[in-house]
C-alpha cells in the first residue's frame, strides 16, 4: 500500500486571492496554484491572500477587510440543511452525490462515504472535501459557498 501524506494547503487564483483551503494528499488539480501553510493558517485562510511571489501567504490588510464578513468554518447539519432548503439545493445534495459513482470500484466507495459523511456528520466543516466538491457539483462558487455557510449560521 503506499504511503500518504496529509497536507495541509490553500489554492489561489490568478488574482493571488486565496480561494480554497485543505487538509489532504495534495489533488493534482492545485498543483501549480496552490501554498503549504500551517494548520493556523489553513484554519483562518480568507483572511490572506498569496504573496506576490506567489510562494507564501500575507494578511490581508485591515483596511480591505474592515466589511469582510467572517466565514465559519463550521455550520450544524440543522443549519446546512435548512440553508440549502432555503436557496434550493436541497434536493440536488444526494443526487450529486450518487455522481460521484463512476461505475469504478474507488467511485462506488467514494460515494458510499460520502453518504455516510452526508446521512451522519453532526456538523458540516467549509473546509471538508466533500463540502467543496459538493459546492462545485451544485453549480457553486467558492464565494457562493462561503455565502452559503455564512447565510447557514444565521439560522
Amino acid at each position: 500500500m503506499e504511503d500518504t501524506q496529509m497536507v495541509s494547503y490553500v489554492t489561489y487564483d490568478s488574482d493571488g486571492n486565496l480561494d480554497g483551503s485543505y487538509l489532504q494528499d495534495v489533488h493534482e488539480e492545485h498543483i501549480g496554484h496552490m501554498i503549504v501553510v500551517d494548520e493556523e493558517t489553513r484554519s483562518n485562510w480568507v483572511n490572506y491572500r498569496a504573496n506576490a511571489a506567489r510562494d507564501g501567504v500575507e494578511l490581508i490588510p485591515a483596511s480591505e477587510t474592515v466589511a469582510q464578513v467572517i466565514v465559519p468554518s463550521q455550520v450544524t447539519r440543522r443549519q446546512a440543511r435548512q440553508a440549502l432548503a432555503i436557496k434550493g439545493f436541497l434536493a440536488q445534495v444526494v443526487p450529486a452525490i450518487n455522481s460521484l459513482d463512476d461505475g469504478t470500484t474507488a467511485g462506488a466507495l467514494n460515494k458510499e462515504l460520502a453518504l455516510i459523511e452526508w446521512e451522519d456528520s453532526l456538523a458540516f466543516e467549509r473546509h471538508r472535501p466533500l463540502v467543496i466538491s459538493l459546492g462545485t457539483a451544485l453549480g457553486l462558487s467558492s464565494t457562493d459557498l462561503d455565502s452559503l455557510f455564512i447565510f447557514a449560521a444565521t439560522l
